[in-house]
């Protein structure tokens, strides 16, 4: 947020209504979400090394990893008494109070305007996570996980680096690294070729040199751990196996381009080439930003283009690891930040028809693909200015038209679900975008609110004191007690592990079906095996395979399909379920009693179709 040092109370006010209410209409997912679910065991395990004890998957994450240094973080601020949920809430908020205050910033920084941070941060914020990206990465999400944790530091790195300050840049992109690898030597290296040039330009060798070693200094931090332990570039796994396990099996959405859907690289084609236009034709961004906004994509480009070749032509594990279609989510920030900056220059051109047109596109509920919209009204908007024919967009009747057409394209390319709901949908964007344009708002019409400034500054604490109230209510009635606990849903096989952990010890061991990844969590016992508990070592990689080709067993174009999992677990005979069990060493099984009736074992518990047998 950009606030001046005049009237603190009020500035803090208004920070504190801006960040909460686009808190609270964003949200957050804690229970419901899958990656939690894989991440939080192995922190319990740090916190209570006595539960997961023969968990091989969380064992491997008490070594080193690259998810060491956010798990020490969360454990030991969860240790001090506030519990996980709280403790995920926490960073969550600072990563999302981050994110929003560096957007607003960047969004000033070029677009010269509060205006543009505003919305920068929207469309950050309301922009589908999947749109205008490929690899099934996003900018942010809901969910408390580590990647987004490191973003909040990762946009900092962003800003600085867009501001030449290149120091504290690079020393917020190794502090990211640190919490999620990716997140932040990703936009890192993207970064390096405008460093170069700046270099270059302005003679500065030291900058160069300085800043490239506070980066690959906290880069080898998360690097060189792994290497001296073997975690990883052993010779356990050649390259080839690696990309098979890693891409093939566990991560083709992430990791193998070819397995990206077409309706994605469309989206991200049609965006970049939108974004192409509206820079070349930009009256906001000075020369140097256009060519420093251009570099990022290109070299996203390149990033995609070298993760084909050394992924699906050539196999190298570096670069499957590397995970090169994460550069996209940094490409759509460039996008975004344009994007904010055109409707800024429109809006000040009395263009509010085109406005809306380039502000709501990338943001409309639909099924149907936004980028080949977004792309054919950038090109009508770039013909248009070319015969200096905008001018006819200014007329109410044009955004009349306008809003016609977007509320059409909603109707007739809209998702399974009630107009209602898309409508609920829109009604949230808005107030999530007024909601934010409130310090813009009020500098705007500061002239004209000057005579009601008490009434104003009454309203703005009001309000601020009210979001917290909410906040408070909204969120906090999730966290029932102060433990580092989950709330547990209603799916019978969960309400089942929440029974399990009461009825048995802390070192229990149970094998259960590939596809009920959360049983973990909800149980807090050890288990043999789920298909996305993927751990991050050259040996664990290698013992999860084995047991996948005990459990699983499906060539990678059938494991695509998630309820293909379970295949032939469900199938196993009685005889060698036990078998399997008891190689492992299992105290329990859980099955459905569709699946195995009548094992000769004793049942301990059952809710309905789900049964868990105790081993003899």
């Amino acid at each position: 947020m950009i606030f001046t040092k005049t009237n603190l109370p009020r500035q803090v006010a208004i920070y504190i209504l801006v960040i909460t209410g686009s808190l609270i209409l964003y949200g957050y997912s804690f229970n419901s979400s899958q990656n939690v679910a894989l991440d939080v065991p192995y922190v319990q395990a740090f916190i209570d090394p006595q539960i997961y004890s023969k968990d091989f998957y969380v064992q491997e994450f008490l070594n080193f990893t690259p998810r060491y240094y956010h798990q020490k973080l969360i454990s030991l601020t969860a240790s001090l008494g506030l519990g996980l949920s709280l403790t995920y809430l926490l960073y969550y908020i600072m990563a999302f109070s981050s994110l929003v205050t560096g957007l607003y910033l960047i969004g000033k920084k070029f677009g010269h305007s509060i205006l543009s941070g505003a919305l920068l941060a929207f469309l950050v914020l309301n922009t589908h996570n999947l749109e205008a990206t490929v690899g099934y990465t996003s900018i942010f999400r809901t969910e408390p996980t580590p990647s987004i944790f490191a973003m909040g530091l990762a946009i900092w790195g962003i800003y600085y680096c867009f501001c030449n300050n290149w120091f504290r840049g690079y020393l917020f992109f190794g502090l990211a690294c640190l919490l999620q690898f990716l997140v932040g030597f990703l936009p890192g290296c993207l970064f390096i070729p405008i460093l170069l040039r700046y270099a270059h330009k302005n003679h500065s060798l030291k900058t160069l040199i300085i800043s490239l070693v506070i980066f690959v200094g906290f880069a080898c931090l998360v690097y060189v751990p792994m290497k001296l332990t073997g975690a990883t570039n052993s010779e356990i796994l050649s390259d080839s196996e690696f990309i098979y396990w890693y891409g093939y099996i566990r991560h083709p959405h992430h990791i193998i381009p070819s397995r990206f859907s077409i309706q994605e690289w469309k989206s991200f084609i049609f965006y970049l080439t939108g974004t192409f236009l509206l820079i070349k034709t930009s009256d906001l961004l000075s020369s140097d930003d256009k060519k420093n906004l251009c570099i990022i994509i290109y070299f996203t480009l390149l990033a995609l283009a070298v993760n084909y070749v050394f992924v699906e032509v050539y196999p190298l594990s570096l670069f499957a690891k590397l995970q090169l279609a994460r550069t996209t989510p940094f490409a759509k920030i460039v996008t975004l930040i344009v994007i904010s900056v055109a409707v800024t220059q429109y809006y000040q051109k009395g263009n509010l028809a085109i406005c809306l047109l380039l502000l709501f596109l990338p943001t409309i509920p639909t099924t149907n693909n936004n980028g080949m919209l977004f792309f054919s009204v950038v090109l009508i908007i770039v013909i248009l200015q070319t015969f200096d024919l905008l001018k006819l967009t200014r007329t109410r009747l044009f955004t009349s038209l306008a809003i016609i057409g977007l509320l059409s394209w909603i109707i007739f390319n809209a998702p399974s679900t009630s107009i209602s709901t898309i409508l609920e949908i829109i009604c949230l964007q808005l107030l999530s975008l007024g909601i934010l344009s409130i310090p813009f708002l009020l500098q705007e019409k500061q002239l004209l609110l000057k005579k009601l400034n008490v009434r104003i500054n009454a309203t703005i604490y009001t309000s601020a004191i009210f979001s917290l109230i909410y906040f408070y209510l909204g969120f906090f009635q999730l966290l029932h007690k102060r433990l580092p606990q989950i709330n547990y849903s209603q799916i019978p096989s969960h309400r089942l592990a929440l029974n399990f952990r009461n009825l048995t010890t802390k070192d229990s061991l149970i094998l259960i079906p590939p596809s009920q990844h959360k049983f973990r969590l909800y149980s807090q016992r050890s288990v043999v095996f789920s298909f996305k508990s993927f751990p991050y070592t050259d040996k664990g990689i290698k013992q999860w395979s084995e047991l996948y080709n005990i459990l699983v067993d499906l060539e990678w174009k059938k494991r695509i399909i998630s309820r293909n999992l379970d295949l032939k677990y469900q199938n196993l005979s009685n005889e060698e379920i036990i078998r399997i069990a008891k190689d492992f060493g299992a105290d329990y099984i859980l099955t459905k009693t569709n699946w195995h009736s009548n094992l000769p074992l004793e049942k301990l518990i059952e809710d309905e179709k789900w049964v868990i047998y105790k081993c003899n």
